[in-house]
C-alpha cells in the first residue's frame, strides 16, 4: 500500500544551515547555496517511501532542488543537503525565504512540516 501525505507526520526537520560552494556563510548572485539540515523520524515507525526535503522558492530568480532518501529508521536522525541555486541576475541584499519542507519522491504533500530559512545575497 503506498503512503500518504498524512504518513509523513513521522517527520521533522531540524538544525538548518546555509552554506555556498565552498563552506562560506554568504551567498553571492550566481552561487548555489548548500542547505544542511536534519531529518528527525519522531514516532518510532519510520518511512520507507523515499523521503526527503523539498524547497521551495518564493523568488523566481532562485531554483531549488530537493534531496531524498531511500527510507529512514525508526527514530533516527539523517543529515540532508537540499540546494538552491540563486541566479546572476539577483540583486545584491535581496532577502529571499525559502521554505524547508518534509516530502516523499513523485507526491507533492503542501501541509507537511516546514522550515522558514531566511537567506540575503550578499
Amino acid at each position: 500500500m503506498l503512503p500518504t501525505c498524512a504518513d509523513l507526520a513521522v517527520l521533522t526537520l531540524s538544525e538548518p544551515v546555509v552554506t555556498d560552494a565552498l563552506g562560506g556563510s554568504t551567498i553571492e548572485p550566481g552561487e548555489t547555496a548548500h542547505i544542511h539540515l536534519n531529518l528527525n523520524e519522531v514516532a518510532g515507525i519510520g518511512f520507507s517511501y523515499y523521503p526527503g526535503v523539498i524547497l521551495d522558492s518564493p523568488d523566481p530568480d532562485v531554483t531549488a532542488h530537493p534531496d531524498w532518501l531511500y527510507a529512514i529508521f525508526a527514530c533516527q536522525t539523517t543529515p540532508l543537503t537540499p540546494t538552491a541555486t540563486f541566479s546572476a541576475n539577483i540583486s545584491k541584499g535581496t532577502l529571499v525565504t525559502l521554505t524547508a519542507r518534509v516530502g516523499m519522491i513523485n507526491q507533492d504533500c503542501p501541509n507537511t512540516y516546514a522550515l522558514k530559512i531566511p537567506i540575503t545575497v550578499h
